[in-house]
């Protein structure tokens, strides 16, 4: 997951600088960082699918769960037979449901409609949505992720976490890594961390700057803003330098 996050992050970002740059404008593109969750398998993974796939639902954007069924921004519409993207690994959530893809089709429905009738059958409302997050069991970790389980799933993880953070090297040391990397490459090709940062166009040094903001992005998993402080590049700049690199 640590990985995931990292990639959803930098794509994210990478994205709303390159919108940003297209449409003339600045700021956040994303009301909210992306967020990732550890869950648990059975009933808790279960009632985070059905969390999510009602999301247009309960904001007014579909009226009923034949309308979702045709909904193309959400999961819901390929789990229920409808659509069909490649990318998404329906298989995985459905064999939830059930071994016989067009059983657990019929009973992921059905779980489906049940989180929309509540008491009388009447609509779902946000402040009564079937997935009550005060019913499950949770844990925050490092203030931005969360940990969705039984107590003993939620200290298994948290073990393995504490295991895995012993063996990281901290961000200190990161950055030292990152600073030897930029000073290796200037002396290899014969410039100055000065002139790396000035802004210069000499070819030799847009070259460095190029294959520098590509290694600090990919390989040390740095942000485009820290590449471009380190580059003295504007993060335009570096999302400029990675577009070409990709394409």
């Amino acid at each position: 997951t640590d990985g995931l996050s990292t990639y959803m992050r930098r794509l994210l970002t990478g994205y709303a600088v390159a919108y940003n740059l297209r449409h003339k404008r600045h700021g956040h593109l994303f009301q909210n960082r992306y967020k990732s969750i550890v869950c648990e398998e059975d009933v808790y993974f279960q009632e985070l699918v059905r969390y999510i796939h009602l999301n247009p639902l309960r904001a007014g954007q579909v009226k009923s769960l034949s309308e979702l069924n045709g909904y193309p921004w959400c999961g819901h519409a390929v789990l229920a037979g409808q659509m069909d993207y490649q990318w998404q690994d329906k298989a995985y959530v459905l064999a939830v449901f059930g071994s016989i893809q067009s059983k657990a089709v019929e009973a992921y429905q059905r779980y489906m409609q049940e989180g929309i009738s509540i008491s009388e059958g009447g609509p779902l409302e946000p402040e009564r949505a079937e997935f009550d997050m005060e019913n499950i069991d949770s844990k925050a970790v490092n203030g931005n992720e969360r940990i969705m389980g039984s107590p003993e799933f939620i200290e298994r993880i948290i073990s393995e976490a504490d295991e895995h953070t012993k063996q990281c090297i901290n961000s200190e040391e990161h950055f030292l890594q990152v600073e030897l990397e930029v000073k290796s490459t200037c002396k290899q090709n014969g410039i100055s961390i000065k002139e790396l940062k000035s802004g210069s166009r000499r070819g030799p040094v847009s070259r460095t700057r190029g294959e520098l903001a590509y290694r600090l992005v990919e390989d040390y998993g740095v942000s485009i803003t820290e590449a471009g402080r380190q580059l003295g590049v504007s993060t335009s700049g570096i999302s400029r330098i990675l577009s070409r690199k990709s394409s």
